[in-house]
C-alpha cells in the first residue's frame, strides 16, 4: 500500500521522500495544508519544525484510508 500511495502522490505531482517505513514524508510547500487536511477529517502529522515549511507526515493506511487522503488532496489542490 505504501507503494501504490506514493505513485498516486507522484501522479498528483508531489514529490514523497523514499521510506521503507509505514509512513511518508510529503514536501507541500504549504504550510495551511494542515488546516485544510483537518477541516476534511484527515489528519497528518505536522513535520515542517524538522524539514521546512509544509512539510507532512503520512501514515500508510488501509486501501480505503489511503483513498480517503488522496481524494482529501484532489480536492484541495
Amino acid at each position: 500500500e505504501r507503494e501504490r500511495l506514493r505513485e498516486e502522490l507522484k501522479g498528483l505531482g508531489f514529490s514523497p521522500v523514499e521510506s521503507e517505513t509505514n509512513f511518508l514524508l510529503l514536501p507541500t510547500g504549504q504550510p495551511e495544508i494542515l488546516h485544510e487536511l483537518k477541516s476534511l477529517g484527515i489528519l497528518v502529522a505536522d513535520v515542517s519544525g524538522q524539514l521546512g515549511p509544509g512539510y507532512i507526515r503520512v501514515s500508510v493506511g488501509s486501501p480505503e484510508e489511503n483513498d480517503l487522503f488522496l481524494d482529501a488532496l484532489r480536492e484541495i489542490f
